[in-house]
């Protein structure tokens, strides 16, 4: 099977091209070693790669073919090769200047790019001056809220449920050998969950609601923005230790 090019992993893993080659790496070293899921979609895409381009490259062969005349015939061609040799630099020529006009289309996007600063500004503007919106309860929404708040003083029972997290152990594997060659540094599995929250509360703002009585109503407030609050165990100057929390204003705008 050819071997996948990093543009192919690019191409069909955008944005996390460098953490889908690490796990391709070990792929090719031995399929085994990584999720049956992964093998499976790296021999796919192995199998729809296109045959290398090793093929195409018998171009040398007009080079040859002056090597079998005779030596007049050579020397003839010596003469000639400086008239050949514009040629095919002319022929290349109409690619440069269609090559020319590449940086022309790039700087199309460039150019586009210098007035989406004031718009990426205008939308971070826009979400903060985002305002916090409360609606009162009225009917069946009232009905369940009053419930829920007497359930706050009953018995409760919690399940359990066991998920497949072969993946996340994976990811975070090669998370940290890149963090490990470059700037340094570990995530944890509580970083990847709770970046895992944060992107789905701002997929399913929904479920970020909160419940409060207001001058006696129930009320549903919808925050306006995620704050996320992750407990971190410090020691204190004396040797004991001590929960802090850091709130992370605005987290699904990061």
């Amino acid at each position: 099977m050819p071997e996948l090019t990093s543009d192919r992993l690019a191409q069909e893993f955008p944005g996390n091209e460098r953490l889908v080659a690490e796990i391709y790496r070990k792929y090719r070293e031995d399929s085994g070693s990584v999720d049956r899921q992964w093998a499976q979609i790296f021999a796919r895409l192995e199998a729809s790669a296109p045959a290398p381009a090793a093929k195409a490259e018998p171009k040398e062969a007009p080079a040859k073919a002056p090597s079998k005349a005779a030596p007049k015939a050579q020397a003839a061609a010596k003469v000639t090769e400086p008239k050949a040799k514009p040629a095919p630099a002319r022929g290349p020529q109409p690619k440069e200047t269609s090559t020319s006009t590449g940086p022309k289309v790039k700087k199309t996007p460039a150019s586009q790019a210098v007035p989406s600063e004031p718009a990426d500004a205008a939308s971070a503007s826009g979400q903060e001056e985002k305002k916090e919106k409360a609606t009162v309860l009225k009917g069946m929404a009232k009905a369940v809220a009053t419930n829920m708040d007497a359930s706050l003083s009953m018995p409760t029972a919690t399940t359990v449920r066991d998920v497949p997290a072969k993946v996340l152990i994976d990811n975070r594997v090669v998370i940290n050998s890149h963090l490990a060659r470059t700037r340094g540094g570990k995530v944890s599995f509580t970083h990847l969950i709770g970046y895992a929250v944060v992107r789905a509360l701002a997929a399913m703002p929904s479920m970020n609601v909160t419940y409060e009585e207001r001058d006696g109503k129930p009320t549903m407030v919808e925050p306006a923005h995620v704050n996320f609050g992750l407990a971190i165990d410090l020691p204190r100057p004396d040797g004991t230790r001590s929960l802090v929390v850091p709130n992370v204003k605005a987290a699904e705008t990061l």
